[in-house]
């Protein structure tokens, strides 16, 4: 006799609680979740002083995904793909990187934003609309405003600069505030603005690398989210500190993104706490 056994699964959904609060309210929001029937699968951390900043991940019944998201204003479902809109110029490594990402990360790039016509083809063939918006100081404030409607329209949740060659203005970044993400050629806060791998060599640096930050209208001087560095010598050329320097700018801002996007990443301040990933 064979006996068929159909299995039957509840439809769940994951999501993550983001909590900054009193000491005294720690553990709160993990506690919400259980009463609500959701089984809470990991909590991370990080106290000082009379505050607590945590992340909770859990998962919970389709069914009582409203009164979840009742109880909490920084809450995001796995399930939704972010969106991700890249900006670059001219150097290609970093939007390279990204594109390449979009399935491992689980995140769409609706569009690449750029003020060169360069990075084409490289959009393009990953079936990416390319904005181009000419920059120049007469027009910068207005090119921001249509770039900024675009972002809007495209319902965009973070702008990765991957090599912009631009510096946005305030209300660009104060539209974005702590969703901009930029990566700079130096392990700020030294060298910051142009010519970072050229200053490095004529200070006789032995150690070269790269900052993945928040972009803020103070150049350079965002929250930083991560960082990479690797030794380099006197023999080395302003070229050569420019093709060690291009991984390591490639792999922070891969980590950062990452962070971002997994809710791990807590600004405090002019720094950030940023939690493991997952094992």
């Amino acid at each position: 006799m064979v006996v068929l056994v159909r299995l039957v699964r509840c439809a769940s959904s994951a999501g993550r609680v983001r909590v900054a609060c009193d000491a005294r309210e720690a553990g709160v929001a993990a506690g919400v979740l259980k009463r609500l029937g959701c089984a809470v699968k990991r909590v991370d951390e990080h106290r000082a002083g009379q505050r607590v900043w945590e992340r909770v991940a859990f998962e919970c019944e389709r069914s009582v995904e409203r009164e979840v998201e009742a109880k909490f204003a920084d809450l995001s479902w796995s399930r939704r793909k972010k969106r991700v809109a890249v900006m670059a110029s001219v150097r290609a490594h970093a939007l390279d990187a990204i594109l390449s990402r979009r399935e491992a990360f689980g995140f769409e790039v609706p569009v690449v934003v750029s003020n060169h016509e360069d990075l084409r083809p490289i959009a393009e063939s990953c079936g990416v609309p390319y904005r181009v918006f000419e920059i120049t100081p007469e027009s910068k404030a207005r090119q921001e405003e249509r770039e900024l409607a675009v972002l809007r329209a495209l319902d965009v949740d973070v702008v990765v600069l991957a090599r912009y060659m631009q510096i946005l203005t305030e209300p660009f970044c104060r539209a974005f505030e702590h969703r901009i993400i930029n990566v700079h050629p130096s392990v700020l806060p030294a060298f910051p603005g142009a010519n970072a791998y050229l200053r490095a060599r004529r200070a006789g640096v032995k150690l070269v690398g790269a900052t993945a930050h928040y972009a803020t209208a103070e150049l350079d001087a965002g929250p930083i989210i991560a960082q990479a560095a690797t030794a380099c010598t006197h023999a080395d050329t302003v070229a050569d500190l420019d093709e060690k320097g291009a991984a390591l700018e490639t792999a922070v801002l891969l980590d950062a993104l990452c962070a971002h996007l997994e809710d791990r990443v807590f600004v405090h301040g002019n720094s950030t706490i940023v939690f493991p990933p997952a094992l």
